[in-house]
C-alpha cells in the first residue's frame, strides 16, 4: 500500500481546488477519452461470453443497462488519483511525479495522505449515492485478449453474469436489485484499464447520484458543458502533503510559484526537466 495519492491538473484546477476546499468529480461518462469505458465495456462482455452467455443477449444485455442508468441514475461522477510503483526509482517519483502523468494530466500533482482520503472518503458517504473506491488495490489492468494479473472483479461479475443469464426478465428485478446491477456494472467498467496505462497505479472514486435525490443538487455545477459535483468537502487542504510542480517553463513555473505562495500549502519544483514542444 502506498502512502501517498496524486491528483494531477491544471493551474485552473489547483486554484479551483484550493479554494473551494473540495475535490470536483467529473461526469464519468463524458470524458476527454471515450476510450476508456469502451474498453472496459469490451472486458465486461468478453468475460460474460467467456461464461457461455450468447454474445446477442451479452449486447442486449449491455443494451439495458445503458437504458437503466440514463432512466436511474441521475449522474455517474469520477475522481481519478495516481500512485507510486515500488521499484529502484519510488523515492524520486514520489518526490518529483511521474512523466507520462505531466505529460497526459496537467502541470501540477497534489500529494494526499491516502490514509486521511481515506478517513474522508468513509465519512462523507451518503446513503442515497453510491461511491465506488479501494484506494488499496485500484484500478486492474487488462491486456487486449482480457487477461489480468489480479483477476476479474468477482463478486461484482457473478451478480452481472446472475442477471444476464435472467435475459429478459432481468428488466423485472426490483428496484433495489436493479440498482445493484447498474453499480456493480460501473464497477467493473470504470476501475477496468487496459495495461498501457500500469504505471499510473490509477485508483478512483466514483460517485453513482440516483435521480430523485433533491438535496444533492446544490453541490452539482456545470462548467464547459461538462458536469462536476464537489466531493471532500471543507476537508482538502487537511490532506494535502503538498504540491509538486510539474516541467514548464521558467516563465509558467513563476505564475504557478505566485498563487502557491499565498495559498499556505507547501509546494516545490519537481527535477524532471522542462521538455519544449
Amino acid at each position: 500500500m502506498t502512502a501517498y495519492l496524486y491528483h494531477y491538473t491544471s493551474l485552473g484546477g489547483l486554484k479551483g481546488i484550493l479554494e473551494s476546499d473540495c475535490l470536483w468529480a467529473t461526469d464519468a461518462f463524458n470524458s476527454n477519452d471515450s476510450t476508456e469505458i469502451r474498453f472496459g465495456v469490451g472486458i465486461l462482455k468478453k468475460k460474460l461470453i467467456e461464461e457461455g452467455i450468447d454474445e446477442k443477449d451479452v449486447e442486449k444485455f449491455t443494451e439495458s443497462i445503458w437504458k437503466a442508468i440514463n432512466e436511474k441514475a441521475k449522474d455517474v461522477f469520477l475522481i481519478c488519483f495516481s500512485a507510486v510503483v515500488e521499484n529502484q526509482h519510488r523515492q524520486y517519483r514520489e518526490d518529483n511525479g511521474v512523466l507520462s502523468q505531466w505529460r497526459g494530466c496537467g502541470s501540477y500533482a497534489i500529494k494526499f495522505d491516502q490514509e486521511k482520503l481515506k478517513d474522508f472518503f468513509r465519512s462523507e458517504a451518503f446513503e442515497n449515492e453510491f461511491g465506488i473506491a479501494d484506494f488499496d488495490d485500484g484500478v486492474k489492468y487488462f491486456d487486449s485478449t482480457g487477461n489480468c494479473s489480479t483477476g476479474y472483479f468477482e463478486e461484482q461479475f457473478a451478480s452481472l453474469k446472475e442477471a444476464a443469464l435472467l435475459r429478459e426478465k432481468f428488466l423485472e428485478l426490483g428496484e433495489d436489485d436493479f440498482k445493484k446491477v447498474i453499480k456493480n456494472f460501473c464497477i467493473c467498467i470504470l476501475l477496468s484499464k487496459h495495461i498501457g496505462f500500469e504505471e499510473e497505479l490509477e485508483r478512483r472514486c466514483a460517485y453513482i447520484i440516483w435521480k430523485g435525490d433533491d438535496e444533492i443538487k446544490e453541490v452539482t455545477e456545470i462548467f464547459s458543458e461538462r458536469k462536476y459535483i464537489k466531493r471532500f468537502v471543507g476537508g482538502v487542504h487537511n490532506a494535502i502533503e503538498s504540491v509538486i510542480i510539474g516541467p514548464m517553463s521558467d516563465e509558467d513555473y513563476k505564475i504557478g510559484e505566485s498563487f502557491l505562495l499565498n495559498s499556505e500549502v507547501s509546494f516545490h519544483k519537481s527535477e524532471t526537466p522542462f521538455l519544449r514542444k
